[in-house]
């Protein structure tokens, strides 16, 4: 498929992974999304998220890798409003997410023959989720369980090409969600943040930096 084909089919994906999440929150929250203006506004910014996405696929040989790349794409649409309207996360979104990224891991290390690698990259993902877990564990109120369980499928993706990787996305995530830490308090008073958004954006850009 051209290049062109993978944008416009990231644009839709991003549309479509917006829809779906604007409809999520409403089911949460009635009176979310009710100015036409502020879905229109989403919309807009899953399709751009998406063309860019696409675009990147485009770029990588893995068939495999695409895979993932598109996923990750797609759950950071889907979560993004979801968490930063309510706070809250879509499991079984994010469950669905772990299974096809899991998989493409799966079968890439089958078919290169890399059985070393995915052991490694499956025991660092547990090793960063059962981290994030213990944190979870000692401030419930600053870390969701629903973060935890988002940190998984996003771990395994990073890990398969270079544990660097694992280290460069906590630092992107820690850096961007304490300077949105700094900015809320600032202006609102209060300290409390969605980290699930930080999650994704950092993971997508983390992965997007590799290709």
């Amino acid at each position: 498929m051209p290049d062109v084909g993978w944008i416009f089919l990231g644009v839709l994906v991003g549309v479509v992974g917006v829809n779906a999440s604007l409809r999520i929150v409403t089911v949460i929250d009635e009176t979310a999304f009710r100015q036409r203006g502020t879905t229109i506004g989403w919309h807009l910014v899953g399709g751009i998220f998406g063309a860019a996405s696409g675009w990147f696929v485009s770029e990588i040989e893995s068939h495999f890798g695409k895979v993932v790349l598109a996923t990750v794409t797609l759950l950071t649409v889907v979560q993004t409003p979801i968490d930063l309207r309510t706070h809250r996360l879509s499991r079984p979104t994010t469950i669905a997410a772990a299974i096809v990224i899991s998989m493409a891991i799966v079968f890439d290390a089958i078919v290169s023959d890399a059985p070393r690698q995915l052991i490694i990259t499956f025991m660092a993902a547990v090793v960063v989720t059962s981290l994030y877990a213990l944190l979870h564990r000692l401030s419930p109120r600053s870390l969701g369980w629903g973060d935890v369980l988002l940190v998984f499928p996003l771990a395994v993706a990073l890990g398969d090409g270079t544990l660097d990787r694992l280290v460069m996305w906590q630092l992107v995530t820690t850096l961007s969600a304490a300077a949105h830490a700094v900015i809320v308090r600032f202006f609102r008073s209060t300290s409390t943040i969605p980290f699930g958004p930080h999650l994704l954006a950092s993971s997508w850009v983390t992965l997007v930096a590799g290709v």
